[in-house]
Order: structure tokens, then C-alpha cells, then sequence
């Protein structure tokens, strides 16, 4: 599959020390808790296309808000197909899903929170029940993430929460602090880097995650930023 050997390409396969439970020494992906030997699972049954392309522009929106100076940024890994249906994920390291998470404010909570939620809204990222919303890092310095994106665009199974599911635990947190109309202007600001951003972000889904992913990443994206 000429996907396969993109990867391949990569050397993707040959920085991995064995296959299931794998240690990779990897370089610094900003990922919290990341260590120089960083751990990886083996998962087969799903297709781990449609998380790399995600993966890809969430990554592209930390740019765009980096260069924006936004307050804003999403909690990323690495993931690896190596075949339809079976692939490398990276394990997030001291990671509990927010179903059995206790929320302290922070900087970096209020800032991954803002991003999580905005890119979850441009992507139409659904499923977002709490197991596949973490809670990485110590409690400190908590970092809010999304996993597992095997409904986007719009798809979604037949139960689901809108597509800003706020836990209400998390909005008391902040309200608890104060921080809680302040979280609201920043969802609003990084909302904002992205519609002016909209050209480039676009690019990137149509040349990058649309091939690996046919999602239909591009025509969402643009509509969207253009509808709001």
C-alpha cells in the first residue's frame, strides 16, 4: 500500500526497538511527560489513518496560535499505521482518562482546555465521551487532550454530546478560580487565529491529512471557519 510505504520511507519501523509494548529514543515533542525513552503500544483492530491526519492539523494549530501568541495549544502524540487496520501509538505519560480525574486549575489546563476545545469544534471531532478525554501530567500542571479520533467531520455514533462537551467538573474548576469567563474569550480568540489562519489550515488538510485520511477535513474546515 503506497501509504505503508511512505512510512516506510520514514524509517519508521526501523526506529522501533520491537513490535506490542515498544521503546522509542525518540526527540522532544513537547508531549508532557515525555521522557528520552518514549513508550509505545501496539494496536490492531482499528485504522490509525484518520488519527494521524487529525494529528497533523492539530499540530498545525499550534502553530498557528504559537505565531498568534494566542493562549491556546493541543495536547499531541505520535501514532504510526503500518497497515489498514494496526499501527504504533505514543502512550502519553501519567495520563487518567477525565471520567476518574480530579481538575486543578492551572495555566496549562486553561491554555490545553481552550485549544482541546476549539480544535474539537473546527474538526467536528465527536465521541468525546470522558475516556477519550485525558488529563496528562501532574496535578500542577495538569494538560487537557483528546484521543481516539475515529469520528470527525461531522460523523458521529448513534449517542453522543455536542460538539463543545465541556465536562462540568472542568467549568467548575474554573469557576472556582475565577477563570471562567476568561476561558470563554480565549475559546473565542483562538477561534478567531483560525479563521485568519483559515488558508493556510485548509492547505495543510488538503495536502497532507486528506491522503492519509479522506475525511473530508478540507470542505469542513472551510465551512466552518466561514460559517461562525
Amino acid at each position: 500500500h503506497p501509504r505503508v510505504e511512505l512510512l516506510d520511507v520514514l524509517g519508521v519501523m526501523k526506529q522501533l526497538e520491537f513490535f506490542g509494548e515498544s521503546s522509542l529514543e525518540g526527540d522532544d515533542t513537547g508531549a508532557v511527560g515525555a521522557s528520552s525513552a518514549t513508550q509505545f503500544i501496539f494496536k490492531r483492530g482499528d485504522s490509525l489513518w484518520q488519527d494521524l491526519g487529525t494529528l497533523l492539523l492539530l499540530r498545525e494549530m499550534n502553530v498557528l496560535w504559537g505565531e498568534a501568541g494566542a493562549p491556546a495549544f493541543v495536547q499531541t502524540y505520535r501514532v504510526w499505521p503500518t497497515g489498514e487496520r494496526a499501527g504504533f501509538i505514543e502512550v502519553l505519560q501519567n495520563a487518567t482518562p477525565v471520567r476518574d480525574a480530579e481538575f486543578a486549575y492551572s495555566s496549562s489546563l486553561h491554555n490545553s482546555a481552550v485549544g482541546a476545545f476549539t480544535a474539537g469544534l473546527v474538526l467536528g471531532l465527536a465521541d468525546r465521551h470522558q475516556d477519550n478525554m485525558l488529563l496528562v501530567g501532574p496535578p500542577h500542571a495538569q494538560v487537557f487532550g483528546h484521543i481516539d479520533f475515529g469520528y470527525v467531520t461531522g460523523a458521529r455514533p448513534w449517542f453522543d454530546a455536542n460538539l463543545l462537551p465541556v465536562p462540568e467538573r472542568f467549568m467548575r474548576c474554573l469557576s472556582a478560580a475565577g477563570k471562567w469567563a476568561d476561558f470563554v474569550n480565549d475559546v473565542a480568540f483562538a477561534f478567531a487565529v483560525l479563521q485568519k489562519g483559515r488558508a493556510q489550515l485548509c492547505a495543510v488538510a488538503s495536502v497532507f491529512a486528506e491522503p492519509v485520511s479522506r475525511a473530508g477535513y478540507p470542505a469542513y474546515i472551510d465551512r466552518c471557519l466561514t460559517s461562525h
